[in-house]
């Protein structure tokens, strides 16, 4: 049987025909009605022995499907074989279709339910992976994806073999030869004027010899001391570029430099009153991927720093209800000299979609590809309630001059924040999956 089902009616097909691509390109087999039912046959029967047999329920929720007596048959089935749920809503609200189908809601749970249109998929897809994941429900043997469960064009070659060359394509090898080839004549002995040379050859090659060895022994001369005045200075931008995945869970700060009251609890990293960023100290980024959990303790919100080196860094600043710009989301270039920090704001304040709340926890994505930075925020958890589950773009900030072109990532505060990060995932371009 297959790993996931699809429920959904006729209207949304166009999403469950999009899902099923990606899902099936992720390594996951998938039914859905459209393409794998059978002319003929009762389809109650059909879909009862798909949901029977798969791991996983997608059920999409719409306007359209609410009133569909076939979906709920589906629901009833999917709950009472003790399948996992993800909803996706599709122009409709959690708390609108709760009201209007409140046995898929008591079906469905604690599932956490997300947003989803054709427009958005290739956006949502990554996060569906990553919950498949969650619930240990692996796609096939030889698929790879990273940590979110993003699958590139190159891991699809790697996985299928389309990199490799085919039978059709490979060099002919060379015949063997029928008989060994005769070894070739020795070499005549040299004349006597020549042997007569090489003492003086000999004397010249050890003397290049010599010119080489001082040159090189000069270079780490220099080299040495240049490593260690960098190492002198605290430069942030030493190390190489990180190529591998980073996960830092916050059960000690070893990786850091940062404040002295920095503080790390129950997996967490706490912050407060930190004017002065903290970073990775041997990571440097140009384009990566990033996630991380932030809790707004005291309603202020929370900053982050990208591209932290020597000469300054961007910085991202996340106002709660109680801060500088309440529910906005502001970008600053902050250049550092002698002086001590010069801080510009760049760009408009984006407004953050729905209300932050004090208390309220957050998923925050983050992609940054050469000189553009694109950011999300997730209601993981609301004190109120509402809205959890949902995603919105806190929008792009592009950097036309492309001030820091690289650096470490790090957390301060902007004002009198007090917030907590957790789960923090870095993902450079080609990293493998974290084991």
């Amino acid at each position: 049987m297959r790993d996931i089902f699809i429920s959904y009616v006729e209207e949304d097909s166009r999403i469950a025909t999009q899902l099923a691509e990606g899902l099936d390109a992720a390594g996951y087999s998938v039914w859905y009605y459209e393409r794998d039912g059978v002319p003929g046959a009762s389809y109650l029967l059909q879909t009862r022995a798909a949901i029977e047999g798969c791991q996983a329920v997608i059920l999409i929720i719409s306007p359209d499907s609410v009133t569909s007596e076939q979906v709920t048959l589906e629901v009833v089935r999917a709950h009472e074989s003790k399948k996992h749920f993800i909803p996706l809503r599709s122009n409709i609200s959690h708390a609108e279709f709760a009201e209007r189908r409140p046995e898929w809601a008591q079906a469905l749970g604690a599932a956490t339910s997300t947003s989803i249109s054709p427009e958005n998929i290739s956006t949502v897809l990554p996060r569906i992976l990553l919950g498949l994941r969650k619930m240990n429900i692996a796609p096939r043997p030889g698929l790879v994806t990273d940590e979110m469960g993003v699958i590139t064009a190159e891991m699809i070659r790697e996985a299928t073999g389309a990199h490799k060359v085919t039978p059709a394509t490979q060099p002919t090898p060379a015949p063997a030869p029928s008989t060994p080839a005769p070894p070739p004549p020795p070499a005549p002995a040299p004349a006597k004027a020549e042997t007569d040379a090489f003492p003086a050859a000999k004397a010249a090659s050890r003397k290049k010899l010599y010119l080489i060895a001082a040159a090189v022994v000069a270079v780490a001369v220099i080299g040495s001391a240049i490593f260690f005045w960098l190492n002198r200075s605290g430069a942030k931008s030493n190390p190489p570029l990180t190529t591998s995945a980073v996960r830092e869970e916050f059960l000690n700060l070893q990786a850091w430099e940062h404040p002295q009251n920095w503080a790390v609890g129950a997996t967490m990293l706490q912050i407060e009153e930190s004017p002065e960023v903290g970073f990775l100290g041997d990571h440097r980024f140009r384009d990566f991927t990033m996630n991380f959990q932030v809790t707004l303790s005291n309603g202020g919100g929370a900053a982050w720093a990208l591209r932290v080196n020597d000469e300054g860094y961007y910085l991202f600043y996340l106002s709660g209800p109680k801060g500088v710009q309440p529910n906005r989301f502001v970008t600053y270039l902050v250049r550092e000299d002698e002086s001590g920090d010069k801080m510009d704001q760049v760009g408009t304040a984006f407004n953050t979609v729905r209300p932050l709340q004090e208390g309220g926890v957050y998923t925050i994505f983050v992609k940054a590809e050469k000189n553009n930075f694109f950011h999300q925020i997730r209601i993981d958890s609301a004190p109120d309630g509402q809205f959890e589950g949902e995603t919105h773009s806190l929008g792009t900030y592009s950097d036309s001059k492309d001030t820091f072109p690289n650096g470490s990532v790090g957390f301060r505060t902007f004002a009198s924040e007090k917030f907590a990060v957790a789960d923090l995932f870095i993902y450079p371009p080609g990293t493998k999956p974290l084991q």
